[in-house]
């Protein structure tokens, strides 16, 4: 195998071969971890902001499996959100913070890398955690969004409030 050396440059990176034959000869490269600490499967090069990024042509990119015989455990993709900017320091969230969000991107002009969204689905937070009844408690609201033709600023559809209520078109936005 190559030995795998930090040189110390802007350009340092580790990767990961595959090779069906013998360690002597290169194989696919799979995985790359770049200068910047950006995980990337199945490219060589990062197109988006994220930490992870998982590139695919033919299938799905990622997959999340459960193997439990509780009815209650399927796969789960679980987002955290935290106001403190230390790790493991720990700061409650306020009325509208971000607790994450899923947003589809496309590219919209062909030999830029100009991926807009064109849907979102937000959650936030929808009061003063820990200020009602249960010290413990999380409000939270979900919010979708889709991005009306000519425009590149995706518009709240629908909201569901912490209070169970649903709100519709230009109703979404009011509390």
């Amino acid at each position: 195998p190559e030995k795998i050396m930090h040189s110390g440059d802007e350009d340092t990176f580790m990767k990961f071969d595959t090779d069906t034959v013998t360690f002597e000869t290169a194989g696919d490269e799979r995985l790359r971890i770049t200068s910047g600490g950006k995980l990337l499967v199945g490219h060589t090069a990062s197109v988006g902001s994220g930490k992870l990024q998982v590139f695919t042509k033919t299938a799905d990119a990622l997959d999340i499996l459960s193997f439990d015989d509780t009815a209650a455990d399927g796969g789960r993709l679980t987002f955290y959100r935290n106001r403190n900017t230390t790790y493991g320091s720990n700061t409650k969230l306020a009325d509208d913070d971000s607790l994450g969000r899923i947003d589809f991107r496309g590219m919209n002009t062909e030999g830029t890398d100009n991926y807009e969204i064109g849907a979102s689905i937000r959650a936030e937070v929808d009061s003063t955690p820990g200020s009602g009844t249960d010290a413990n408690d999380m409000p939270g609201r979900l919010m979708f969004f889709t991005t009306p033709d000519g425009s590149d600023s995706p518009d709240e559809r629908l909201r569901i409030t912490s209070a169970g209520r649903l709100l519709l078109g230009s109703n979404s936005a009011r509390t």
